[in-house]
């Protein structure tokens, strides 16, 4: 028995949110004081909630739907954090879930563009007190990185029912059957 395409696309998207996570915690003391890296460890976090997002979607809304279908689904939504989060909430424990909402209206006024430098310049010059109060402070950086990471080990408690020991038989089986691959030529 091999393990449902959704399963196996929210597994992928989990360890993305998991990876963005830890680049955050390892660069965090490198980077906040300087404004325009400070963007950096934002986009990090931000990315981080995308993916844990798009893992919560595809585990499960998509059950029913091939892995070329799960993963045209999950990337219709972009990087758009407040269309995944009203599909996502019904999901989440109520009290999970209150940890992370918080910050789900400023992560989608704050622009994925932001990861270049010129923009996070224009950005702050116009926005400033919004920056200060979001990406410009420690505080919120720090608790928006523990709310994903909360959903991520929630989730995570998921997908660990769907491990198991697995034969050889299924391990060609899966090498030998055709791929998604959405950079092949068609």
């Amino acid at each position: 028995m091999t393990v449902p395409p959704n399963i196996r696309v929210a597994n992928d998207f989990f360890h993305d949110s998991l990876d963005f996570l830890h680049r955050y915690r390892i660069t965090v003391e490198h980077f906040f004081l300087i404004k325009s890296k400070r963007l950096k460890l934002f986009l990090d976090l931000r990315m981080a909630a995308e993916c844990i997002l798009k893992a919560y979607s595809a585990y499960f809304y998509m059950r029913e739907l091939s892995r070329d279908k799960v993963i045209q689904k999950v990337e219709k939504h972009s990087h758009k954090i407040g269309e995944m989060a009203v599909i996502v909430r019904p999901c989440v424990e109520p009290s999970i879930w209150e940890r992370f909402n918080q910050f789900v209206e400023s992560l989608d006024c704050l622009p994925v563009g932001l990861r270049y430098q010129l923009d996070g310049a224009a950005f702050r010059q116009v926005n400033e007190d919004f920056y200060y109060e979001t990406v410009g402070s420690d505080a919120w950086l720090d608790a928006l990185h523990d709310a994903i990471k909360l959903l991520a080990d929630t989730l995570d408690k998921q997908l660990q029912t769907h491990s198991r020991l697995v034969t050889v038989n299924e391990i060609m089986s899966e090498l030998m059957a055709p791929q998604h691959n959405k950079y092949a030529k068609r």
